[in-house]
């Protein structure tokens, strides 16, 4: 009975699914002549395209699910410890709270899609459907029960396929959460016991290794599976997205913002948007986690182990050197790139540091209870004054989206504002992790230098504060420029402008000297605190850098700083050096892994609305008078947007460059003279830096200077297309 009433409900779905689409595909065909029309059809004729596509391919592939449930059924991947667990658990969580969100999404666009014809309809015009289908008879006549079963098909559609959406992304973080444990086996693989599941069981380092190889072949075997089945689906929501994301577009401009059907269409735009984003994002962190495969093999001890397991180590690096990836049909990829003297390297960033404790953001320990109250009054309220400046900026850029002119002026500081926050409430929720990142640098490990080393150093962080006082001295001058040009360029008869383009809710005319001070000190305190952010983070990766370059002055040469025990200088041997070099790169690793993770959601957002900043800042010049004060105000403001961006990557070029050479600094070393043992050690420190280390933002851009020419492109194309429309409007 069971099996009866689950064909029946399949049928139906599958039947009403199909029949929408063909219904949509007539009502295409009658509309050929009108291009507004066509593509108003187009944008859910694509979608429901997809999605008959994905749930044939589902259909046809959905006995593939019985052997990815039995995948995850295998004791392999399902006997787990207690940290394992909770690891799975946390992945799992994420997901559910994403699929939650995406489901609110949906529901949202299902919902505007039954009220748009509705609360748009004007008297006397023929009542629209919420789809444009075609239906063989008088829907005036029939309205409510063709409303109806139009919603039906539709919300069947929206569920259907937002629960395979759903499905896959939860599969894909399954394998993403299994890379990850079998990275952290690899790193312990090396220890003389291993945890598993309720009991300790003694096993030798060759044994683990093993099971750890069996280990990742089960979970290249799942994500096989999970390609086969879903694969082709994806392939084709990826082409229809593009015309979809397009087509919305599209229609949100030749209707009317405040119509329920433009509310309808930002809607649905989300929703697609966060559709691929979701596969995209998944399929990355998959790809990144087994990247890294490679790295879990180096952190482990394995110059520890003998001949027969250190080969099974570089054969798993050679393995890890093709990551785990999901391609849609095989065409597109799910990836949305130390004589010693102990010195204090977190010195090199105090000036930094001491501004942002002012400021109640920097992290701080060990302080009185009075003290930490006044850090946080201070947090607070400037944290307050920030987030009430970026509210009346969008509550005035709302009031001009008619003018394209002023639309731009707005935009152009609201961007910077919108990157300031989102970096600054990435800096609060992650700045726990700058007290593990200045616990690194205070490890003797690298700070234990000798005196070249120590000048290297100091040369790099002497840069870097050259740059911070030119960086400070571009947003001072920005500063004093937004303050004095309302006042230089004011013109008898006309209303005074304020420094920022705001919304307020008094009469600025009459307080006029108040509010321009009011709005002058919210953008000095964002301006110092983001500048003190990005310095604090080029401050960091210079750092890594430097040490970087001290690990390939130690491996060229050889040589370490002997250490003296009981006034005697102890000989250390070649094998001692290089496994201190191994420990020294492991630390370097680790370090620019958490200064990543502190900054990377904060640049990712930084890059995304620099793009607009000087897109906007370009266009600006153009309309504006070369002769006003209001014109140098934007030169200032386009030289520190540039400098800022171009810091990011520069320094972060800097670091993927030096990195990159630790391989020329292990062959420039007489490796030749050094016995096998040594020799294959050598091999491996260059098996692992053939991947140089490379600061990401979000996983998404390497901060580089291939990045730095993509956000300037970028820019320059939207400032072309602003150019283009101004131009239209103006003749």
């Amino acid at each position: 009975m069971s099996r009866v009433c689950y064909c029946i409900r399949g049928s139906f779905n599958f039947i009403m699914s199909w029949l929408e689409m063909i219904l949509i595909v007539v009502y295409l065909y009658t509309q050929l002549s009108d291009l507004i029309k066509i593509s108003e059809v187009l944008l859910f004729c694509m979608t429901q395209s997809a999605f008959v596509c994905k749930l044939v391919n589902f259909i046809v592939y959905k006995n593939n699910m019985f052997i990815i449930e039995k995948h995850l059924q295998n004791p392999l991947l399902t006997y787990l410890n207690k940290e394992e667990e909770k690891l799975v658990n946390e992945y799992v969580d994420n997901v559910r709270i994403l699929a939650k969100v995406f489901r609110i999404l949906c529901t949202g666009v299902v919902l505007f899609y039954g009220l748009y014809p509705i609360l748009d309809h004007e008297p006397g015009e023929i009542k629209k459907l919420p789809l444009p289908v075609w239906v063989p008879f008088d829907t005036e006549k029939y309205y409510v029960y063709i409303w109806f079963v139009i919603m039906l098909s539709l919300s069947i559609g929206a569920w259907t396929n937002s629960n395979i959406d759903i499905l896959t992304i939860s599969l894909i973080t399954l394998a993403t959460v299994h890379t990850e444990i079998l990275k952290e086996r690899f790193r312990k693989s090396a220890e003389s016991t291993l945890d598993t599941g309720n009991r300790t069981e003694i096993e030798s380092p060759k044994q683990k290794i093993i099971k750890c190889i069996i280990h990742y072949n089960a979970i290249y075997s799942f994500v096989l599976d999970i390609e086969k089945t879903f694969s082709k689906g994806i392939f084709v929501q990826f082409l229809c997205s593009v015309l979809v994301i397009c087509l919305t577009g599209f229609q949100m401009l030749v209707i009317s913002f405040k119509s329920i059907q433009f509310v309808l269409l930002i809607t649905y735009l989300n929703c697609m948007t966060c559709q691929i984003a979701m596969y995209c994002w998944y399929g990355h962190l998959l790809m990144e986690s087994s990247n890294e495969i490679s790295d879990a093999c180096y952190s482990s001890e394995w110059f520890k182990c003998d001949l027969s397991s250190q080969k099974m180590f570089l054969t798993i690096m050679e393995r890890s050197k093709y990551p785990l990836i999901l391609r849609a049909a095989n065409f597109f990829t799910l990836n949305l790139p130390t004589l010693m003297t102990l010195i204090n390297l977190a010195e090199a960033f105090d000036t930094e540091k001491s501004y942002l404790i002012l400021g109640g953001f920097y992290p701080i320990k060990d302080v009185s209870k009075k003290s930490k109250i006044n850090y946080y009054i201070r947090g607070t309220f400037f944290f307050t004054y920030s987030w009430v400046e970026w509210i009346l900026i969008l509550v005035y850029l709302y009031t001009k989206l008619n003018d394209v002119v002023k639309l731009s002026d707005t935009l152009l500081f609201c961007m910077t504002q919108s990157a300031f926050m989102c970096k600054l409430v990435n800096f609060i929720i992650m700045k726990k992790y700058l007290l593990i990142v200045e616990k690194q640098l205070e490890n003797p490990l690298l700070a234990s230098v000798d005196e070249v080393e120590e000048k290297l150093i100091a040369d790099y962080v002497y840069g870097v504060k050259i740059l911070a006082k030119i960086f400070r001295f571009f947003i001072v001058l920005a500063v004093i420029f937004y303050g004095l040009y309302p006042i230089l360029d004011h013109k008898p008869g006309e209303i005074k402008d304020l420094p920022l383009p705001i919304w307020v809710p008094i009469d600025t005319e009459k307080y006029y000297v108040y509010t321009w001070f009011l709005v002058l000190s919210g953008l000095s305190i964002g301006a110092w605190t983001n500048s003190n952010i990005d310095i604090l983070n080029i401050m960091l990766i210079t750092l890594a850098t430097a040490l970087t370059e001290i690990l390939k002055r130690r491996l060229k040469n050889g040589i370490t700083p002997t250490t003296e025990v009981s006034g005697e200088n102890k000989v250390i041997s070649s094998k001692q050096k290089i496994r201190t070099c191994i420990h020294y790169y492991n630390a370097i690793i680790s370090l620019v892994n958490d200064i990543e993770k502190v900054f990377s959601r904060g640049i990712f957002v930084q890059f995304l609305c620099s793009v607009l900043v000087i897109c906007s800042t370009g266009f600006q010049m153009v309309v504006s008078d070369y002769r006003s004060i209001h014109f140098i105000l934007l030169v200032s403001y386009f030289n520190v947007v540039t400098c800022q961006i171009a810091m990011y990557c520069w320094y972060g070029h800097l670091l993927m460059y030096s990195s990159n050479e630790i391989t020329d600094a292990c062959y420039s070393a007489e490796w030749f003279k050094c016995d096998i043992s040594t020799q294959k050690m050598f091999i491996g420190i260059m098996e692992r830096a053939k991947r140089p280390l490379t600061v990401q933002a979000a996983n998404f851009f390497t901060l580089n200077l291939t990045t730095l020419l993509a956000i300037l492109r970028s820019s320059y194309s939207y400032f072309a297309v602003l150019q283009h429309i101004y131009s239209n409007r103006s003749h």
